[in-house]
């Protein structure tokens, strides 16, 4: 079985089968590598929007949110190392393009602002490869339970 993260929330909101959860004990974060730069770390209410497609679940019922751990490195590569080689590739090509160092970094500072607005236009599409779904059950089924997670 593949490794998993998990966080303990309470439902806030049903609605065309999409569950708002709010989770408050973000202590499986202690464990995690990239807790110091990740948006649910040290989190003392996050809201986490989760599709499903059976089960009873009414507002207050205490839940359990299970994702796959790879996700963790997926978001680590997508926000914080992508950039990096962006802008240590963007300040070799300017530097052997003949800029000077200022013009240089303002390559770079543009490659990076065009990167985060390409990350933020395809928002949905990143969102669906991160998938978490409810329960303690198996990640198998997180596939199939669709993208899932929009944090508010």
């Amino acid at each position: 079985m593949s490794k998993k993260i998990e966080y303990r929330g309470v439902i806030t909101a049903i609605r065309s089968g999409i569950l708002q959860v709010e989770v408050r004990d973000a202590t499986p974060c202690e464990s995690c590598s990239a807790q110091s730069s990740c948006c649910m770390s040290g989190s003392r209410e996050k809201r986490v929007e989760i599709p499903f497609t059976s089960g009873d679940y009414r507002l207050g019922d205490e839940v359990t949110i299970v994702g796959k751990a790879s996700m963790e490195f997926k978001a680590v590569f997508i926000a914080f190392v992508l950039p990096l080689i962006l802008i240590l590739v963007t300040l070799l090509i300017g530097s052997s393009m003949g800029a000077d160092e200022r013009r240089a970094a303002l390559i770079s500072f543009v490659g990076l602002v065009i990167y985060f607005l390409g990350i933020f236009l395809l928002r949905d599409r990143i969102k669906g490869t991160f998938t978490f779904g409810i329960g303690d059950g198996d990640l198998k089924n997180l596939d199939s339970v669709g993208s899932s997670e929009k944090i508010v």
